[in-house]
């Protein structure tokens, strides 16, 4: 079977890099004022929002990732994304951003690989991948997971 021509996929700001993730992993954006703050919680953490039966954990991926930078909250937004696997029936997160998502459309001449920064872990990031001006980072949400299994078990 061959592999698709093209992948839409969305760059996602965050507070000094760019998330990319497939398409169909974000789910809506909700405006920050839903968002109640975590208080003795690790820095990634953001805090939380209700969306539908579920309290979603809203993450600061660039902080997980080391990067301790301070977003701008005027133009923040909570981009709910899909998780590919449940962890303790918590079926998406919220992830802090500096403005709506960005459609992209993903082809080999459109794109290519960057070497993962000094800062980056290694084990968090899969990839970096410039797109024109722009280099978004590809998480890996098994690392995402586990991360957040921490946080369960600590409550």
């Amino acid at each position: 079977m061959s592999e698709p021509a093209e992948i839409h996929a969305v760059l996602i700001a965050l507070a000094r890099d760019s998330l990319l993730l497939p398409n169909v992993a974000v789910v809506e954006t909700m405006p920050l004022e839903g968002l109640q703050a975590a208080v003795d919680a690790p820095a990634w953490l953001a805090g939380h929002v209700q969306r539908e039966a579920q309290r979603l954990p809203v993450l600061r991926l660039e902080r997980l990732n080391g990067d301790m930078g301070e977003p701008d909250l005027r133009r923040a937004r909570v981009i709910v994304v899909n998780l590919p696997d449940p962890v303790d029936g918590l079926t998406a997160i919220g992830v802090l951003a500096q403005a709506y998502p960005h459609l992209v459309t993903l082809n080999r001449a459109a794109m290519r690989a960057e070497a993962l920064r000094d800062s980056d872990r290694s084990d968090l990031v899969l990839a970096r991948v410039r797109l024109g001006n722009q280099v978004g980072w590809i998480p890996d949400f098994g690392i995402v997971m586990a991360e957040i299994r921490t946080l369960s078990r600590a409550a």
